[in-house]
């Protein structure tokens, strides 16, 4: 149990952390967290960005061109 959230939600039981900076506390941590994955995704060649619209094109047809294989 070393997660992110978990120092805090002992704390919390342990009566020395507010349920409100809990609060704060984990979405700051949860926000981090999602914007280190995202710096890290970036920087991953082997990933193609595109729109939502364009990415689901792409995966139908790449799923459909794997069904034929």
């Amino acid at each position: 149990m070393t997660g992110n959230i978990y120092p805090l939600v002992h704390s919390y039981l342990k009566k020395e952390l507010p349920f409100q900076e809990l609060k704060v506390k984990i979405t700051t941590l949860d926000w981090r967290l999602a914007k280190r994955q995202l710096t890290w995704l970036k920087r991953n060649p082997h990933i193609t960005w595109m729109p939502l619209t364009e990415a689901k094109s792409y995966l139908s047809h790449r799923l459909a061109n794997e069904q034929k294989s």
